[in-house]
């Protein structure tokens, strides 16, 4: 073979492996790549506290679920407009049982919220979106879920939360054949992950466990301590208030985009009076019970389109509780509604009356992280 065909043959053989290691780094994990993830994983878990004869026997029926990746790639938080998220979220009927709800359980989300330092309206709040109280707590392994999610595209967060959930199971904290959730691995009324549940989790029905799936009061005791454990929760005072802003001042906040503006240089709630903010009902913002001086920073879902909010400390609580800005505003509206007088009288069932089934399939409202 002459030389200059050797030299090309060789050539195009290189540019075809070199296409074809570049075709497979591309590749996108999928099942057949679980067995080689949970060997890798398996080296880690003595460290993690988690036993390897634990860890063989839980893993052994680990599936690969395809629809948490769907949900991962498509999650409302980022697929949807303010608007769009909010009302998905705020439903007509999610108020007004939101309202129901917290008339029957007022008083011990109260003693709760006193306990732990944060708001009964906010506690329910929480588990209303979360689940839409208990309606939708998923059907995903939640096992599953994180590993899952942990071999697909690893994250610090993933890989702990994958561990946590081996550690609940062989601990027998959860349910080994009823430890379900959402598909990004949260769990129970007010949709817990692993190392949360860990971190937080508190039995506030006094019985000496904790049951996230059927207990009412340990779930809102649980979300109470995570608000005011993981950062710090200011009782009374609104994580969001929607304001009508003047033009002027949102042109110099937003800087001419219609995108999302989170201005986090807070100034005190007087000198966004003094700038002409008002509620959104065009009320003046003396008339909020908040004190003057009370830094607020300022949200612009959509520059002068967008709806506009004041946000308080309690807001960077909320977050921590899921990192998203919608999340976040929801749960502050839906917990300002359901204090709101009811219409009507709604005969209640009793305090601790046990919670309907969840409804198959059903999926957290929320988002992993």
């Amino acid at each position: 073979m002459p030389l200059r065909t050797a030299l090309r043959t060789a050539w195009v053989a290189c540019a075809f492996c070199s296409l074809c290691v570049a075709a497979e780094a591309a590749r996108e994990p999928d099942a057949s790549d679980l067995p080689a993830c949970l060997a890798k994983l398996r080296k880690g878990a003595r460290d993690e506290m988690v036993s390897l004869p634990d860890f063989d026997r839980l893993t052994r029926g680990v599936r690969w679920q395809d629809k948490s990746i769907e949900h991962l790639n498509s999650q409302p938080e980022t697929m949807l407009t303010w608007q769009q998220y909010l009302d998905r979220i705020l439903t007509p009927s999610r108020v007004d049982r939101g309202r129901d709800i917290f008339v029957e359980w007022r008083r011990s989300a109260a003693s709760i919220a006193e306990r732990y330092g944060s708001d009964a309206n906010v506690i329910v709040a929480i588990w209303g979106i979360e689940s839409d109280f208990g309606s939708r707590m998923g059907s995903f392994p939640v096992l599953d879920s994180w590993a899952t999610l942990a071999c697909y595209r690893p994250t610090p967060l993933r890989t702990r939360n994958f561990y946590g959930a081996l550690r609940l199971l062989a601990s027998d904290r959860v349910p080994v054949d009823g430890f379900t959730g959402s598909w990004s691995g949260a769990f129970g009324l007010t949709q817990f992950i692993p190392t949360s549940y860990e971190s937080y989790a508190a039995d506030g029905d006094g019985d000496g466990r904790v049951d996230l799936y059927n207990s009412v009061p340990d779930a809102m005791a649980s979300a109470a301590r995570h608000l005011a454990g993981r950062t710090h929760w200011t009782r009374g005072l609104p994580a969001a208030i929607e304001v009508a802003i003047p033009a002027k001042l949102v042109g110099e906040l937003a800087a001419a985009s219609d995108d999302e503006r989170w201005v986090k240089a807070a100034r005190p709630l007087v000198d966004w009076a003094r700038l002409n903010v008002t509620t959104v009902d065009g009320q003046p913002l003396s008339s909020l019970d908040i004190p003057s001086s009370t830094p607020m920073q300022v949200l612009l879902t959509a520059g002068a389109r967008g709806r506009t909010f004041l946000l308080s400390s309690n807001f960077q609580a909320l977050m921590s509780y899921n990192r998203s800005t919608k999340y976040a505003v929801a749960v502050s509206e839906l917990a300002n509604r359901v204090r709101e007088p009811i219409a009507s009288t709604v005969a209640n069932p009793p305090e601790g009356a046990r919670l309907a089934a969840p409804a198959p399939g059903a999926t957290s409202a929320v988002s992993e992280e």
